[in-house]
């Protein structure tokens, strides 16, 4: 059978902005100062990648867990705002009519 793998967050739900401004968020509860353009170029990267990116060895080090953890409390926040792509739903459905199997991650 053939099967298509698909990306929700991001790309299925229109979540880029609400996870930047966790980020951002998360950045200031530690004290740190990271431009919103910055942590939006870095969007789609993990977590364990992305501190270090936007605000260099040290801060991974010394915040990096203290940060993500941050976010995620942040992001829990906003995700009710979080709303699917137009037409997400249709493609997916469009895709299991033409006998794809359609996998999310």
């Amino acid at each position: 059978m053939p099967t298509v793998i698909l990306d929700i967050d991001g790309t299925l739900v229109d979540s880029n902005y609400h996870h930047t401004i966790a980020w951002a968020r998360a950045f200031g509860r530690h004290g740190i100062d990271v431009p919103l353009w910055k942590l939006h170029r870095h969007m789609g990267m993990g977590g364990d990648q992305l501190v270090e990116a936007v605000a260099g060895a040290e801060t991974e080090a010394e915040a990096g867990d203290a940060v993500r953890e941050s976010e995620g409390d942040f992001y829990a926040e906003l995700v009710g705002e979080v709303k699917a792509v137009k037409g997400a739903s249709e493609a997916m459905r469009d895709l299991r009519r033409a006998g794809w199997r359609v996998v999310l991650a």
